[in-house]
């Protein structure tokens, strides 16, 4: 009987194995339809072009009001009704003007429905579905399987963007940055194709401080010298030109900029040419640790440098970091050479110039990282130019100054420059109060490197961003699961307004409770970034160093917040070599779970290994918002009230139990928190 079933499930596999249909350039798979613009061919108007982040279809002019016909066919293999959304950007800066008119077709070409897409009024490329006239969702119903078209009219108007077109059954599965891969093979599943996009992580100071100058290496150490006087210490700085040992003396990473002065397209033939002020060979002898690209380098230089920096830059092994323009975002294979910085990407800031409400750029810029609808959301490790790349910084006042840092020092990657500035000069002529909260910003975002670099390699296996977000809330993020961060960006303002999704939440800053759910206000002074930590979170810190590479995860301090479940899995490699590609890394898994007179903890055995790991880890455990407890069992064993080790204490006036633990590599150890009678009430 057991045979006869196995032969039956054989059988059905061979047959869904063998499945057809009609050939068809895209097909719907698995409840999905993406198809990019640039696979269709120029027609009616319409023509491939570069556009912000990517290669798109723009209609040109014409006359002919009914010229400028564009056409998506496509194969529909589970009928039902289907969300469609265009990735597209606005038309003109009047808001009458800013629709798309497409039509739904049927194989024999009968009218399903037909749109006029709403337009945002912005410049950057999102995703957008619905429609002007009903100011509905854009939804169609195809009745059967067969053959299904969409055709976009201009009516001759040029400047419209297609970009992609994306279907969704029943409206499942939403878009976000560049959405899934195309479907031109019903046998591949996009869910599964996007997941296994590979993903190359940047060196450990890269998620640190990063900052630019546009100066020599003279220019350089200036540079350096402005920040030191104000206890800022750069991770790493690029320079134009000339000798970087002047860097490379204050212990931080050199890299140079690559810039044609004649201001020519770089392309892979004249990226290796005399004419430019840096030329790629000059890597091999002066050793630089990374290289950023002026923006129009196209993917192969992008490839051939990554490449040449490796072989020429850097010892055997290292990791290269290349930084290069937006307008490759679109390519998947451009998250191997990271990372991408947001090089001229003012299309929607520039407009913002004379606004004297909003603090230049950061609500844009806030959005582009944070908003899934964005194609910029694709990216997982993006630099950001303060102020947008073309804002003068030295016309930024304090405020702006401030607001800015603030947001970057929670944001996945810091960068402190801005066009043709030297930002150094710039910060360290802030009044002093300004300089020191500064300073403690960066020293704050040092010590949370062991969080920040634990999620940026979780983008591997999951593709899960550190920094997420959500388009009802554009002006807010996540950072993991643990951060909610609001940055201030109107000027003047001294509260916002904060989304709390569902859960306990915490301030961080002061610690006072709320329940989430709702929209609430709060306090936002200059000198506080509003940021909120939910119940359960657990969060590694390690101590101070002045750069990511002279400090180590050998003594960290792990706060676990009060009042739900948790868990975090700690990340670790030698943070310089390519060498974790081969599995050579650790995780650690830290859990937390409350019950109603106890709860607890567990440090998970050490999966893996690296060359060079210590053999155990200096923990300091902060159980915060929690009641005093009766006693802590470790592994069965009565822990003892202290300071020592391996001892616990509790503080009152915080409502924080404390424990010293020192963790082997290769040991589990399970904590139980009693607590005393009347359990501390969430």
């Amino acid at each position: 009987m057991r045979t006869f079933y196995i032969i039956v499930l054989l059988v059905c596999f061979a047959l869904l194995s063998c499945e057809s249909y009609p050939e068809a350039d895209f097909y719907e798979v698995n409840g999905i339809v993406s198809i990019d613009a640039r696979s269709i061919p120029d027609q009616n108007n319409w023509e491939t072009r570069p556009y912000y982040t990517s290669v798109s279809k723009v209609s040109y002019e014409d006359s002919l009001s009914f010229a400028g016909r564009l056409t998506f066919p496509f194969f529909i293999r589970r009928p039902g009704a289907y969300s469609i959304w265009t990735l597209t950007k606005q038309l003109s800066d009047q808001s009458e003007e800013n629709n798309l008119t497409f039509r739904v077709l049927d194989n024999q070409q009968f009218l399903l429905d037909d749109f006029r897409l709403q337009l945002n009024e912005i410049h950057a490329l999102e995703w957008l579905n619905r429609d002007s006239r009903s100011g509905e969702e854009i939804s169609v119903f195809f009745p059967k399987p067969g053959y299904y078209s969409i055709i976009f009219e201009s009516g001759g108007r040029g400047g419209y963007v297609i970009d992609k077109l994306y279907l969704s059954l029943n409206g499942d599965r939403k878009p976000e940055g560049f959405a899934m891969p195309e479907t031109n093979n019903f046998r591949v599943d996009p869910v599964l194709s996007k997941r296994d996009q590979r993903v190359v992580i940047p060196p450990a100071w890269s998620f640190g401080v990063i900052a630019g100058t546009s100066g020599s290496g003279e220019d350089a150490g200036k540079v350096m010298d402005q920040f030191k006087s104000v206890e800022i210490f750069p991770d790493a700085l690029t320079q134009t030109a000339g000798d970087h040992t002047i860097i490379s003396e204050h212990g931080i990473q050199p890299g140079i900029i690559l810039f044609d002065e004649h201001n020519r397209y770089v392309d892979q033939q004249n990226g290796f040419s005399d004419e430019y002020s840096n030329p790629l060979q000059n890597l091999s002898a002066s050793r630089y640790h990374f290289v950023k690209l002026w923006p129009g380098a196209g993917f192969s230089v992008i490839k051939d440098t990554f490449e040449l920096l490796l072989e020429k830059g850097l010892p055997e092994h290292r990791r290269g970091f290349v930084m290069s323009g937006l307008e490759n975002s679109y390519i998947p294979e451009v998250k191997e050479y990271p990372a991408i910085w947001s090089s001229l990407a003012d299309v929607d800031l520039l407009r913002l110039r004379d606004n004297e409400n909003y603090i230049y750029g950061l609500k844009e810029t806030i959005s582009m990282v944070a908003n899934p609808v964005k194609s910029t959301y694709e990216i997982p490790f993006l630099l950001l130019n303060i102020g947008g790349y073309y804002r003068d910084i030295s016309q930024m006042d304090e405020e702006e100054i401030v607001r800015w840092v603030q947001f970057l020092a929670f944001y996945t990657m810091m960068y402190l420059h801005s066009g043709d500035e030297d930002i150094s000069e710039v910060i360290s002529s802030l009044p002093e109060e300004s300089l020191n909260y500064i300073a403690k910003l960066l020293e704050h975002r040092g010590q949370l490197f062991p969080f920040i670099y634990s999620l940026a390699h979780l983008v591997r296996p999951t593709g899960v961003k550190p920094v997420r977000g959500s388009a009802e809330y554009p002006g807010q993020f996540w950072l993991g699961n643990a951060f909610l961060v609001a940055p201030v960006y109107q000027k003047g303002a001294i509260e916002r307004e904060v989304f709390l999704p569902e859960g306990i939440w915490y301030h961080y800053w002061d610690g006072t409770q709320y329940r989430g759910g709702e929209t609430i206000t709060v306090d936002a002074p200059l000198y506080q970034v509003p940021v909120f930590v939910k119940a359960g979170s657990i969060i590694p810190y390690r101590q101070r160093a002045d750069t990511i590479t002279a400090g180590s995860n050998d003594v960290m301090k792990v706060d676990v917040y009060g009042g739900d479940r948790g868990l975090f899995r700690l990340y670790e490699d030698d943070g310089i070599t390519t060498h974790y590609q081969l599995g050579e890394f650790s995780t650690t898994a830290f859990r937390y779970f409350e019950h109603d007179d106890y709860a607890t903890f567990t440090i998970g055995r050490m999966v893996r290994e690296y060359r060079g790991q210590p053999a155990r880890k200096e923990l300091l455990l902060a159980f915060k918002f929690v009641d005093e407890p009766v006693s802590i069992i470790a592994n069965e064993e009565n822990l003892e009230r202290g300071d020592g080790a391996g001892q616990w204490w509790y503080d009152q006036g915080k409502s924080t139990l404390l424990i010293n633990w020192v963790q082997p590599n290769h040991q589990k150890t399970d904590f139980v928190i009693n607590f005393s009678k009347g359990d501390y009430d969430m």
